[in-house]
């Protein structure tokens, strides 16, 4: 009653409302880091633990016999709806509204949490990642090599990175006309593979489509005697 009575109690009150909703709110949508940040299934726990309060003091204020208040009651206005009517649309207003807020809160935090699982790995996870693929390169190099000892495969050189390609059917290769370049007669230039039936054009062999592209758009730079592989 005295909130009702004294303007500054009243604006006190309003403040102290403020405060505890942001208090409310903060563990669950605060940006910035804070201490106690809640994960999002203890979020979710959170809002649906709130959500009957909010609905049974909302639905007692609606079904309320009485004015709670007596403050309102001797207002004696003389327009609108009666203190007891606007009461309780007060308490519906309060049910149904801030239950949708809470719904809405829910959705939005599940809506997070499904954007968060469809997000690349971490980088932790990509570290992992990397140190298989080596593994795995490693593993191939060595079935290369034990390959190549027992003569079963042939290996040629990328021209763009210096790694070794196994010869296959499915490896990346490229025919250029080698005699067509400034480089053709340049004495210890990189080579290709000779091509049957194709006089003057060499195949050469790639790891990956990009040293595939870079090949296709200097080959004089890569073919020339200067030119250090990268991987060498």
């Amino acid at each position: 009653m005295l909130a009702l009575e004294n303007p500054l109690i009243h604006n006190l009150e309003h403040l102290l409302y403020l405060t505890t909703a942001l208090l409310f709110w903060a563990p669950v949508f605060s940006l910035d880091p804070i201490r106690h940040r809640l994960s999002r299934p203890a979020a979710l726990v959170y809002l649906f633990t709130q959500m009957p309060q909010n609905s049974f003091l909302g639905v007692a204020i609606m079904w309320s016999p009485r004015v709670l208040y007596p403050h309102y009651e001797n207002l004696n206005r003389s327009w609108g709806p009666s203190p007891l009517e606007d009461q309780q649309l007060a308490g519906a207003l309060m049910w149904l509204v801030g239950d949708a807020l809470f719904l809405v809160a829910i959705f939005a935090v599940l809506a997070t949490w499904m954007r968060a699982e469809e997000r690349p790995a971490s980088r932790y996870d990509a570290d992992e990642l990397a140190r298989e693929l080596a593994e795995i390169r490693r593993r191939e190099v060595a079935l290369a090599e034990r390959q190549r000892g027992e003569g079963q495969v042939s290996i040629a050189i990328d021209p763009v990175c210096g790694m070794e390609v196994q010869v296959a059917p499915e490896a990346l290769t490229l025919l250029l006309d080698v005699a067509s370049l400034p480089v053709a007669n340049q004495a210890g230039r990189h080579s290709g593979a000779a091509e049957p039936g194709a006089a003057g054009s060499e195949r050469f062999y790639f790891c990956g489509r990009g040293c595939l592209l870079d090949f296709q758009d200097e080959p004089d730079r890569f073919l020339d005697a200067g030119f250090q592989p990268s991987g060498m």
